[in-house]
C-alpha cells in the first residue's frame, strides 16, 4: 500500500512537470515533428486566407486584396509569397497596418509585427495588394511558402516563442471577363516590374541578394550604376558618384515600375579601416661593453644603473628591437664617460610613432688613492641613510649594495640627505655640490639622480645611487619601486568600462550574450590613463613607458536564464516520469 502511494505521487509530480516542460518547449517539438513528417495538419484556426473586394473583374480593372493570418495565441512574424496565374497581375504589394517587411522580393516577403510584440488578436492582417485583370480567364491567387526544403513548401508563421509553424496553402479565384462584349481587344495593364537587372559599383557586379561590397581604405568615393529589368521602369535614389566614410555606407536605389509601384534596393559599401600600425616600441636585447647592468635586462624595465672603475673611459651600447617595424633612433654606439653619473638614453620609436626611452645611468668612479697602510680601515659602508621630508624606498639596509629612490613633495626645491658612515674615519661626499646643506631639486624637474660616495680611511670608495622623484610624477605615471632592489617599473593596467568584460590573469573575457562584439566595440569599452591600447581580432596590447602587456581575447556566449530553466525542468520531468514508470513496472511484476 505504501509503495503504491509513493508510485502514484511520483507519477503525479512527474506528469505535471512533464506537461509544464512540454508546454514551455512546444515550439521545439513542433519543429521536430515537422522535420519528421513534412506535411502536418493543423487546427482550422491556424492558417492564412486571401480575400478580395471582388471576385469578378473586367480586363484592365483592379480590385484590392488582403492576406490575413490566423494563429491561436497570436504571432510575431510571417514568411511566404503570393503567386498568381497569367490572367492577372499583382501590384502595390505592401505590409498591412501594424506589420513591417524585413525582406523578400517580387511578391515574397518576411514580415514581423511593427511593435516587435505578439499580435493582440488571433486574427491579423499580413499584407495588402492590388490585382489587375490581364486576360479573360479564371485566375487563382495562392498564398504559399517561399522555400522548398525538408518541411515542404509551406506558409510559415512565427509563434510567441519565436518558433516557426508551417500551415497549408490558401487560394482565391477571380474571374476576369471582357466587360465590353466578345471580340474587343483586352486592355493591357501597365507593367508592375520594379526589379533590377544589374547593379554595379565601380564597374563591378553586385549580387542582388547580398547587396554588399567591401573596398580598401584608400577608396573615398565610388560610382554606382543600375539597370532595370523592364525598360519602362525608371531608376532613382543613390546612383552616380558617392563619397565614402570609413565603415558602413548605406545607399538606396529605387526602381519605379510603369504602373508606379516601387522597390528599394539597400546597398551597403564597407570602407575598411586604415591598417592599424604597430605600437610595439620595446627592445629585445640590450648590452653595454665594460659594464654590468643592474637589474638584468628585461624588455619591460626601462631604467638601469651600472658602476665602472675609473679606468673605464668609454662604453659601447648595443641593442636589438622587438618589432622589425620599429626604429632605434638614439643611444646606440660608443659613449665617453665622465667621472660621476653618465646618463645614456636609448629611444625606440614604434611604427605608430610612439616612443619608449630606456635610461642607462653609468657611474664612473673617481681616482682612488688607496693607502697601503694596513692599519687604516677599508670600511666604506653606510650605517644609516635618511631623506628629510621624503620617503626612502626600499628601507635602508647596510648589508646590501642597492639603489634607492626618495619620494619627495612637489614643492620641494632642496633635498637634505642624512647619511652616517659605519666607520667614524670614513667620509661622505656627493656627485654634485651641496647648496645650503642639501641637493638642489629644480622646480621644473620630476626626477634627479645623484651618487652618495663613501670614502674609507684607506681611500677605497663606494658609490650608492639615489634617485629623487616628485610625488605627482610617481602617482600619475603609475610608478612602482621594488622594495628589494629599488628598481622603478610601471603598474599600468587596462580599465574596463562595461561589466560585460572581465580580466583573468592575461585573458580578457567578453561575456557576450549578443555575439556582436567587434574590434571597435571592444576597444571602445577599454581605457587606460597611462598607456596606449591596440586591439586585434584575438589580442589586446597595452604599451606604457616601461612595459608591454598582452591580453588574449576570449569571447564567451552565455545562454539566457529562461532557456536554462526550461532545459532543467524538462530533464527533471523526464527523470521523474522514468522513475515512476520503473516503479509501476516493478509493481506489476510483483503481482
Amino acid at each position: 500500500m505504501k509503495n503504491k502511494k509513493i508510485m502514484i505521487g511520483l507519477i503525479s509530480v512527474g506528469t505535471i512537470l512533464l506537461i509544464l516542460a512540454l508546454f514551455s518547449v512546444r515550439g521545439l517539438f513542433m519543429t521536430f515533428a515537422n522535420k519528421l513528417m513534412g506535411n502536418v495538419s493543423y487546427p482550422t484556426s491556424n492558417g492564412v486566407q486571401i480575400s478580395c473586394d471582388s471576385n469578378n473583374i473586367a480586363v484592365g480593372a483592379t480590385t484590392t486584396c488582403t492576406l490575413t493570418g490566423y494563429y491561436t495565441g497570436g504571432v510575431r512574424g510571417a514568411t511566404g509569397k503570393i503567386t498568381n496565374s497569367n490572367a492577372v497581375s499583382i501590384s502595390e504589394f505592401k505590409p498591412a497596418q501594424g506589420m513591417v517587411f524585413n525582406g523578400g522580393d517580387n511578391n515574397g516577403f518576411v514580415a514581423s509585427t511593427a511593435s516587435g510584440e505578439t499580435t493582440s488578436s488571433n486574427q491579423f492582417q499580413i499584407a495588402t495588394f492590388k490585382v489587375t485583370g490581364v486576360s479573360e480567364a479564371v485566375a487563382t491567387l495562392t498564398a504559399t511558402g517561399t522555400k522548398l526544403d525538408e518541411y515542404s513548401q509551406k506558409f510559415e508563421l512565427t509563434d510567441p516563442d519565436f518558433v516557426p509553424a508551417y500551415v497549408n496553402d490558401s487560394s482565391f479565384n477571380i474571374t476576369v471577363s471582357n466587360g465590353s462584349g466578345g471580340g474587343d481587344t483586352p486592355v493591357v495593364p501597365k507593367s508592375s516590374d520594379n526589379t533590377l537587372k544589374s547593379l554595379k559599383v565601380n564597374g563591378d557586379d553586385i549580387s542582388l541578394t547580398e547587396l554588399t561590397k567591401t573596398v580598401v581604405n584608400a577608396t573615398n568615393q565610388v560610382s554606382i550604376s543600375a539597370v532595370a529589368n523592364d525598360s519602362k521602369a525608371t531608376i532613382s535614389g543613390d546612383v552616380g558618384t558617392k563619397s565614402l566614410s570609413v565603415g558602413n555606407n548605406n545607399f538606396s536605389i529605387v526602381v519605379t515600375a510603369e504602373n508606379g509601384s516601387t522597390r528599394s534596393y539597400n546597398l551597403t559599401i564597407i570602407r575598411q579601416q586604415e591598417a592599424q600600425k604597430s605600437s610595439i616600441n620595446t627592445l629585445k636585447t640590450l648590452t653595454v661593453t665594460n659594464a654590468t647592468l643592474n637589474p638584468t635586462f628585461n624588455s619591460s624595465i626601462t631604467s638601469y644603473t651600472s658602476t665602472v672603475e675609473n679606468n673605464v673611459t668609454k662604453v659601447t651600447v648595443n641593442a636589438t628591437k622587438s618589432d622589425d617595424k620599429s626604429q632605434i633612433t638614439e643611444g646606440l654606439g660608443e659613449h665617453n664617460l665622465n667621472v660621476g653619473i653618465n646618463t645614456i638614453n636609448i629611444k625606440v620609436k614604434a611604427e605608430n610613432n610612439d616612443v619608449k626611452t630606456y635610461v642607462l645611468k653609468i657611474t664612473r668612479k673617481d681616482v682612488e688613492v688607496i693607502d697601503d697602510d694596513t692599519t687604516k680601515s677599508s670600511d666604506n659602508k653606510l650605517k644609516s641613510l635618511e631623506v628629510e621630508d621624503g620617503t626612502l624606498i626600499p628601507e635602508f639596509n647596510s648589508s646590501k649594495d642597492q639603489n634607492y629612490v626618495a619620494i619627495v613633495s612637489d614643492n620641494t626645491n632642496k633635498v637634505v640627505i642624512n647619511a652616517v658612515t659605519n666607520n667614524s674615519k670614513a667620509n661622505i661626499s656627493y656627485s654634485e655640490q651641496l647648496v645650503d646643506g642639501g641637493i638642489a631639486f629644480e622646480s621644473n624637474s620630476s626626477t634627479k639622480d645623484i651618487n652618495i660616495i663613501v670614502t674609507a680611511e684607506n681611500g677605497s670608495k663606494k658609490y650608492i645611487s639615489l634617485s629623487l622623484m616628485r610625488q605627482s610624477y610617481y602617482d600619475n605615471n603609475k610608478k612602482e619601486v621594488d622594495n628589494n632592489t629599488g628598481n622603478v617599473t610601471d603598474t599600468c593596467v587596462l580599465q574596463l568600462k562595461s561589466s560585460v568584460y572581465t580580466i583573468d590573469n592575461n585573458k580578457l573575457e567578453v561575456n557576450n550574450v549578443n555575439k556582436n562584439h567587434s574590434i571597435d566595440t571592444i576597444k571602445s569599452n577599454l581605457t587606460s590613463d597611462c598607456g596606449t591600447i591596440m586591439v586585434s581580432e584575438n589580442k589586446v596590447v597595452l604599451s606604457s613607458e616601461t612595459q608591454v602587456k598582452e591580453y588574449t581575447i576570449n569571447r564567451v556566449w552565455i545562454p539566457q536564464t529562461g532557456q536554462k530553466v526550461i532545459k532543467y525542468v524538462a530533464i527533471i520531468a523526464v527523470l521523474l516520469a522514468g522513475i515512476a514508470g520503473l516503479l509501476f513496472y516493478k509493481k506489476k511484476m510483483d503481482k
